[in-house]
């Protein structure tokens, strides 16, 4: 487990792609996080990593559903970066389907991965300590399906749809990302000794129980 703490944006974005840059491998899958948060990242990873993309499919690993071209949207965010442009393959959660389609078609997909590893996913920690739309006391806490639904009322957009806590745990290696209270949140996790039902309060908890992660803090 690694934790660094930066004060300056531009510097825990070269760090952060820094990290992604050494993982890179031809064939590898890498799962991203929506939201505000990473899209600077995504640029830069876009601009300094274009070629070393070329082999890679990237994954985004939770959406609002919402039209793919709406500002809100996950899809958007991630495709309007850049990071998209030289991958290999880019799989994301089709909102213009029904939703029982959309789940299936996202699973199928992700049925592609070895016993539903990802090389390397990047997770940030929201609200509430969620990550993904995997919110406190959701049943995709526990769920062993792959891909998931859920409505989180607490939420302007309440739909969502996210791949679940039993495959983001499987990744090799994971990063994660946060600013604000959101790194108090992860340093007292950090110094907590954790059991399954304070899991279902503050999913984030899981990422204190793994080998391979990087805390990137802002």
């Amino acid at each position: 487990m690694n934790v660094r703490k930066f004060k300056q944006k531009e510097e825990w974005v070269d760090a952060i792609v820094d990290e992604i840059r050494g993982y890179i491998r031809p064939g590898m899958h890498i799962g991203l996080a929506g939201g505000d948060l990473p899209k600077s990242v995504y640029q830069k990873l876009a601009d300094e990593c274009f070629e070393k993309l070329e082999d890679t499919e990237l994954w985004v690993l939770d959406e609002r559903v919402v039209p793919l071209d709406d500002p809100d949207s996950n899809y958007h965010m991630i495709s309007e970066s850049g990071v998209t442009d030289n991958v290999q393959a880019f799989h994301y959660f089709n909102t213009e389907l029904p939703r029982e389609k959309m789940v299936e078609e996202y699973t199928e997909e992700l049925s592609l991965l070895d016993d539903y590893q990802f090389d390397l996913v990047i997770l940030g920690i929201g609200e509430g300590g969620h990550i993904a739309s995997i919110f406190p006391y959701s049943s995709l806490i526990t769920t062993t399906k792959p891909v998931g639904t859920d409505l989180i009322k607490s939420q302007d957009i309440s739909d969502r749809v996210t791949v679940t806590l039993d495959v983001l745990k499987r990744a090799k290696h994971t990063i994660v990302i946060a600013e604000g209270q959101a790194d108090e949140v992860i340093l007292d996790l950090l110094e907590t000794v954790i059991d399954d039902e304070m899991i279902e309060a503050i999913p984030a908890l899981y990422l204190t129980d793994i080998d391979s992660v990087s805390f990137y803090l802002l």
